[in-house]
């Protein structure tokens, strides 16, 4: 049911499905990426299907920014690192890209601001962007160092003349915060949209949403929680993220 290391089968469904649907070209935008594993498949795959294909993977950690570098290299994927302020990230992102992907330092959005995030281990993929206010402690109730990050707006990272063939979100319990603000630009742009859920908050808050707005729910594996000991939010009791995959019908 997994790959024994990180992710769920539904998850290469979401990547496959994208793929099937996908004509000449193949463009996948990555929202907390780590070290990009949608994104260098996506375009791997995508080329041994003959379709020209692209990327952004978007990633809040510094380290992990690096890593998804080194996975394109691994792979023999063309990659270039953006950073900067967010302004200058923004500014970057509307230039054509001369690679087959562009990893994003910061964090993805619904307005290019300025963030928080924590400091992190190695082992430790539940990083989020949102901060309890006025303390050091994240969603999942640990006390770490934060620091601030860049965020850049979604629609400046789904810009561009080629639609998104799939956006996938990673983002730890902040994912209907970061969707729903943009929802029109996600529909003019995105075919299939691919969503780690960590509570079953956020799952109802997404179904109530979108099917109102005549999506599809193509795929629907409820996350997994344990309420044990004490969590400041929903998404600190989840032992199991849940996946969502959405079907926009208004792209041909």
């Amino acid at each position: 049911p997994d790959d024994g290391y990180r992710s769920e089968d539904a998850e290469y469904v979401c990547l496959d499905s994208a793929l099937d649907a996908a004509v000449e070209t193949f463009r996948i935008v990555e929202i907390g990426a780590g070290w990009a594993p949608w994104s260098v498949a996506g375009i791997v795959q995508a080329r041994r299907r003959g379709l020209r294909a692209s990327g952004i993977a978007v990633e809040a950690d510094a380290k992990r920014a690096a890593w998804a570098l080194q996975h394109a290299a691994d792979n023999g994927v063309s990659a270039v690192l953006i950073d900067g302020a967010p302004d200058e990230i923004a500014a970057a992102l509307l230039e054509p890209p001369t690679v087959e992907l562009r990893v994003v330092h910061a964090a993805g959005w619904h307005e290019t601001c300025m963030l928080s995030f924590p400091v992190l281990s190695d082992a430790d993929m539940g990083g989020a962007v949102w901060t309890l206010p006025g303390t050091d402690v994240d969603y999942r109730g640990a006390h770490l160092e934060h620091y601030d990050i860049p965020a850049v707006a979604l629609p400046a990272l789904l810009a561009g003349p080629e639609r998104t063939d799939l956006l996938h979100i990673d983002v730890q319990g902040v994912e209907f915060d970061l969707v729903r603000p943009v929802s029109d630009a996600i529909q003019q742009s995105v075919r299939l949209m691919a969503i780690g859920t960590t509570d079953r908050l956020n799952e109802g808050l997404l179904q109530a949403h979108w099917l109102p707005r005549g999506w599809g729910l193509a795929l629907d594996v409820p996350c997994r929680a344990e309420f044990t000991m004490t969590h400041p939010t929903h998404a600190g009791f989840t032992v199991q993220d849940g996946t969502q995959l959405w079907e926009n019908p208004f792209l041909d």
